[in-house]
């Protein structure tokens, strides 16, 4: 095939084509590129595509390196959230439901008999994805634009005033559910950094970076309990102080992080054991107490719409939540107050100096002088510790 004659077959799908490749690179190209196309991507992201190859191909010098380089940027394709994905996923004209639509159809997502979301692939979410990626914050931008004006619950069950298409609804159930895959990435990602814990990597990762945490929101549904309320277990912490979409539960006393990821198991078809009658109860104190990725701003309307009037969880998490309860924040009639909260890790390394055989007693006390002052919750135990400290 002349070089002319490529050109009109590439131009045909909207790019523009240099002279100098081989009939084999020609045919490689328009392969991965017919796969794309069946696979949904439009012309702009198919663009960025054909850009990647171009300018690998520069730097590769041999016929071997160059179907190297293309087997290379083919596989990040495959990878939600890789360099080459998240470009892709970026510069589509797409609308933003079509690109979650596409996502998820990538991923070959769907609801199980119990309510909860599979990924069966052959597309998979780049286990490369950290916590602070480009992607997620993309993909946050293009669920608040996908649901602008109502609750994801609403665009899930609908209501007498709107008229909401079975589609749409599915999609915002299954977005809902998709952002427990986030937590699980980010979690795995955690874990492979170095430290003596989980917590302790997830300091050295944004320290690193030079990203702070922040300690401040409320934990009280990442503390539930049953039958009666001692003292908070755990602690939120959310990346970044600015964004607060990624968060992270962290036991108080071992370091390790709290979640639902910890309990569940893979059947052999790789598919998540999603059958609650599965899991003790004790088992689902993790799931009842799990992360939870934040899709809308902090502050700001859209985290109500998308991350608290969300849809009904999977049937293993309602059970989890109906067994393992909530305790209401002191100030509103309850025995709830945060351990670490405006103070942060000087909360966490307070907590700490005191004798476990002590804490409930402690923790009373605080809690005591948290209701003389009136204070907020954001208040934290570093400072109850050395203001008692400071009265010995």
């Amino acid at each position: 095939m002349g070089w002319l004659s490529k050109w009109h077959q590439y131009h045909s799908v909207g790019i523009i084509q240099t002279k100098d490749i081989s009939d084999q690179e020609w045919y490689n190209l328009m392969q991965a590129v017919k796969r794309l196309i069946n696979i949904g991507w439009d012309q702009a992201a198919i663009k960025v595509y054909c850009r990647y190859i171009k300018q690998g191909k520069k730097y590769a010098i041999t016929p071997e390196k160059k179907r190297q380089q293309q087997v290379l940027i083919d596989a990040m394709t495959y990878l939600i959230g890789s360099p080459v994905y998240t470009k892709m996923f970026q510069t589509s004209n797409l609308s933003a439901k079509e690109k979650l639509q596409l996502m998820l159809a990538q991923l070959q997502a769907y609801r199980d008999e119990f309510d909860f979301l599979q990924l069966t692939g052959p597309y998979k979410i780049d286990p490369c994805l950290t916590p602070t990626s480009y992607f997620l914050t993309i993909l946050r931008k293009t669920i608040q634009h996908a649901f602008p004006k109502y609750s994801l619950d609403i665009y899930t069950k609908g209501a007498p005033y709107l008229t909401i298409s079975n589609e749409t609804r599915e999609l915002a159930y299954q977005i809902h559910a998709f952002r427990s895959y986030l937590d699980r990435q980010c979690i795995e990602f955690i874990r492979h950094q170095n430290g003596e814990n989980d917590y302790e990597k997830l300091r050295a990762y944004v320290h690193a970076l030079g990203v702070g945490l922040d300690y401040r929101t409320g934990a009280n549904y990442h503390n539930r309990y049953h039958q009666e309320f001692t003292f908070p277990k755990n602690m939120k912490v959310q990346v970044s102080q600015h964004t607060k979409m990624v968060e992270f539960i962290v036991d108080l006393h071992t370091g390790k992080f709290i979640s639902e990821w910890n309990v569940y198991r893979i059947l052999s078809n790789g598919k998540i054991d999603s059958n609650p009658d599965h899991y003790t109860l004790a088992e689902l104190e993790q799931v009842a107490n799990t992360e939870s990725f934040n899709y809308g701003q902090p502050q700001h309307r859209s985290h109500r719409l998308l991350d608290i009037d969300h849809p009904k969880d999977p049937q293993i998490r309602r059970k989890a939540t109906s067994f393992w309860r909530y305790e209401k924040d002191y100030n509103r009639g309850g025995q709830y107050v945060d351990i670490v909260n405006n103070g942060g890790h000087k909360d966490f390394l307070a907590w700490q100096k005191i004798p476990i055989a002590s804490r409930q007693s402690t923790y009373q006390d605080y809690l005591h002088e948290c209701r003389q002052l009136e204070l907020q919750r954001e208040y934290g135990f570093n400072r109850f510790y050395l203001n008692s400290n400071e009265n010995i």
